[in-house]
């Protein structure tokens, strides 16, 4: 199921690349772009297997939460009560996590596009003498400003 969703994103990307216009393919970095919907299938992929596997224990909340309204509302209310401050507490906790990941990701993505570009031009780079240069900022990029952000 997980792969099914990954694998229609990522066709979807591939056949909308194909619709955009010339002028558009020779302005871009076509990697980056790449990178990003097949970075985006695997994350909504993730989302859809966690969601599954969470069904039932939400489920269950919500039976024992109906069950102990049959039998006493005052239950009912301070089970609520201790799921919505459980809600409340991971949601303050996941947010600032989810913005570090979220910038980190950023980070790799943008390193990444520009070191494929390095290697699509890698005529011009070997003319140029500049693979020293250009490793060198791979490796910045890649394991310097992208490793510590995260």
């Amino acid at each position: 199921m997980d792969s099914g969703i990954q694998f229609k994103i990522q066709t979807d990307g591939f056949v909308h690349m194909f619709r955009l216009p010339l002028a558009y393919h020779k302005n871009a970095h076509t990697n980056g772009e790449l990178q990003k919907f097949s970075m985006a299938s695997w994350r909504v992929s993730a989302i859809v297997a966690i969601a599954s596997d969470m069904a039932p224990q939400l489920l269950s909340i919500l039976i024992g939460i109906t069950l102990a309204a049959s039998i006493n509302l005052m239950l009912a209310g301070i089970l609520l009560a201790g799921v919505l401050i459980y809600l409340v507490l991971l949601i303050k906790i996941l947010l600032p996590i989810a913005a570090i990941d979220s910038a980190a990701h950023r980070s790799w993505s943008d390193s990444w596009d520009d070191s494929a570009a390095a290697v699509q031009q890698i005529e011009s780079v070997k003319q140029a003498t500049g693979e020293a240069y250009e490793i060198e900022k791979v490796r910045r990029k890649l394991m310097g400003k992208t490793a510590t952000s995260g």
